[in-house]
């Protein structure tokens, strides 16, 4: 058998491999347990287009019947339609769901995936694993904009190599051509990942193109690949197992891509190679239903996201289970539609001919394009909400530029010194919820120089590093700072000190496994001690340095947290209804607040012990008895997100520093 006949014919396993590539990834997005490694189903997918494609173009080049207008028009033909419908109903969705501001985002996510670098938008603007990540109903699709970047120039360096080298070994050069962009490729993967660069890792085309070229190598090497029934039993089996293991036991806490990502991409490369329908994992790959769920992947993944994403903005809090299950019920049944009604005709010459289909093309992703573009310029159109309008799309009203990211700070911390012009006696140290605290008392205390110390999503990490990368650093010297500096008398403490021992409310309660490893201990000190044991220590310990450097230091309780983004809690279910779905003035109750941070009342008795310690509530300060209100007693909005307090909220927080500040 011809090698490319390994390739070109029809083999009903690989629609069974699609299957089991899309089925881990959704059920990764919806939450499901035992499923924290799903995501790798991408890197299946990116496996398997690689094998693909390259037999299909080294077939064409081998024959001499290449063409790059024929090439792109199957990918016309296979992709467009299906992604242009899709994204058009997630448009009419997200017109009658989504918020000014979250529309906004929508549109820039829109106008970047239909212009093919929505890998590129993405890396700029988040990070794939976050928590934000999951309300974007286009996130998805920067593995499509990964693998159409790689189209554009693969198949033109595959045809040079042929053209170049047509009376010398053609096939050889392309197969030196392909080893050589893998190992540049993988060595740029590994080199972002090991200097702290994971995001770009994750989106870039140039740290992602070995994978697939690691199908594409297989494409020159199925051949010769030995056909005995063992070795393919083996080979195949070794494969699945590999790739079961990678769904159920990897996660993303260190990275990805990185070289653990090795595991997945070589059990599809086994997967491909050795599966046969005579092998038993290519039984469970051809059975009907697997097959099924293969033929309609391509679909199916388009649809998860945008099904998932618009079920999370819409609901209060996390959604269920069984709201999940649901989703994933209606996005199979959507898929099995756009299959049926808009894939399969398309691919028919007889019905869609190559200038329609080009025209189709290039006409529709430049309609959405454009869309996005008009969405973005009429900032979300506002005018849907009008009624709502005091409450929602909370413009940040105070100035940000001190709260660090990352390393995108100085240590000699000089340009945040609030009033500078002062004498510098106060400081304020913490994450981002410290940014409004800071900057209420440098307005409310004119006279005194402040140093803000701000660093978004940082943990106290005095005596340990963390995974957020530079947070243990920045701790370090901020503290160093505070303790060398004698005309700072007083320091404030403000973070939100949950996140970092229980993880995101609504998302995981459990103290012992966070969901936000980044703003934990990396290291494995105290083994014995419990999540918050450590923080406790470690935090007492700061608040002891500073005493006894003669500060006084106040610590600002953990912030109340709404059950959702507080212009979420505002709107309507959809354009056309006008009640709210969140109570707005009962958006927190005593009883909540308490279960959320019960933990933090031991610290908070410990740090009692030290008299140059003041607790400062901000229950107490900002809330009644019972409950908290989102609205501040003016009818303003009391927050700019679900945990951020705004500007004018922090006031009797800040009003209740200063007093005891002279006592």
């Amino acid at each position: 058998m011809h090698f490319m006949d390994e390739v070109m014919q029809y083999r009903p396993e690989i629609d069974g491999l699609r299957a089991l590539a899309v089925l881990p990834v959704l059920f990764f997005h919806a939450g499901f347990p035992g499923f924290s490694g799903g995501f790798v189903g991408v890197d299946v997918f990116f496996v398997l287009s690689g094998f693909l494609i390259t037999g299909i173009l080294l077939h064409e080049n081998e024959q001499r019947k290449y063409s790059l207008i024929n090439f792109y028009e199957r990918r016309a033909r296979r992709l467009i339609p299906a992604f242009f419908f899709v994204l058009l109903a997630s448009t009419l969705a997200a017109l009658l769901l989504l918020g000014p501001s979250e529309l906004v985002d929508f549109g820039k996510s829109l106008s970047a995936s239909s212009l093919v670098f929505a890998n590129y938008h993405f890396l700029n603007t988040l990070n794939y694993f976050s928590t934000a990540a999951e309300e974007l109903p286009l996130l998805h699709i920067w593995s499509l904009s990964v693998e159409e970047q790689f189209y554009v120039v693969f198949p033109v360096l595959l045809a040079l190599c042929y053209q170049i080298f047509r009376s010398f070994r053609p096939r050889t050069m392309a197969y030196l051509m392909c080893w050589s962009a893998f190992l540049l490729s993988f060595a740029y993967m590994h080199l972002l990942d090991t200097k702290g660069y994971s995001n770009i890792a994750f989106f870039s085309v140039i740290s992602r193109t070995w994978e697939l070229l690691a199908g594409g190598l297989l494409a020159f090497h199925i051949q010769s690949l030995p056909k005995t029934r063992l070795v393919q039993e083996t080979g195949s089996l070794a494969g699945l197992v590999f790739l079961v293991a990678s769904i159920l036991l990897l996660d993303a806490s260190s990275g990805w891509p990185d070289y653990k990502t090795l595991l997945p991409v070589f059990a599809t490369v086994l997967l491909i190679g050795f599966t046969s329908k005579k092998t038993f994992v290519g039984h469970i790959l051809t059975l009907r239903a697997v097959r099924w769920i293969g033929l309609i992947s391509y679909s199916l993944y388009l649809w998860h996201q945008p099904v998932y994403a618009f079920l999370r903005v819409t609901v209060i809090g996390h959604p269920t289970a069984t709201a999940f299950i649901i989703a994933t019920l209606l996005s199979i049944a959507l898929a099995t539609i756009t299959y049926h009604y808009i894939e399969e005709p398309f691919r028919n010459k007889n019905k869609v001919t190559r200038g329609q289909s080009f025209s189709f093309a290039i006409l529709g992703l430049l309609l959405l394009a454009s869309c996005g573009y008009m969405i973005q310029q009429k900032d979300g159109l506002p005018l849907r909400y009008a009624s709502l309008e005091k409450h929602i799309d909370i413009p940040v009203q105070t100035d940000r530029r001190c709260i660090r990211k990352g390393k995108e700070f100085d240590f000699d911390f000089s340009s945040c010194i609030r009033n500078p012009e002062r004498n510098v006696t106060w400081a304020v140290l913490g994450d981002s919820h410290s940014n409004e605290i800071a900057l209420s008392l440098s307005k409310r205390m004119p006279t005194e120089g402040l140093l803000q110390l701000s660093f978004s999503g940082c943990s106290p990490a005095w005596t340990f590093d963390t995974y957020l990368k530079g947070c243990g650093e920045f701790t370090l010297h901020a503290m160093n700072k505070l303790l060398e500096t004698d005309s700072i008398r007083h320091v404030v403490l403000a973070y939100r000190h949950s996140l970092h021992v229980r993880g995101e409310l609504h998302v995981n309660s459990n103290p012992e496994s966070p969901s936000s490893p980044g703003t934990l201990p990396k290291d494995g000190k105290d083994d014995d001690m419990t999540t918050a044991g450590r923080y406790n220590k470690n935090f007492i310990s700061m608040t002891q340095a500073l005493t006894a450097a003669g500060k006084k230091v106040h610590v600002v309780t953990p912030f109340p947290e709404l059950p959702d983004d507080i212009n979420r809690l505002a709107l309507p279910y959809w354009v056309f209804s006008s009640s709210p779905r969140g109570d707005l003035d009962r958006a927190v109750t005593k009883e909540e607040y308490d279960a959320r941070h019960q933990w933090w009342f031991s610290l908070s008795d410990a740090l009692r012990n030290n008299s140059d310690v003041r607790i400062v509530s901000s229950w107490d300060a900002v809330c009644e008895d019972l409950y908290c209100s989102a609205i501040t007693p003016s009818g303003r909005a009391a927050y700019y997100d679900d945990d951020h307090l705004s500007f004018e909220a922090v006031k009797p927080i800040t009003s209740k520093v200063i007093r005891l500040s002279r006592e």
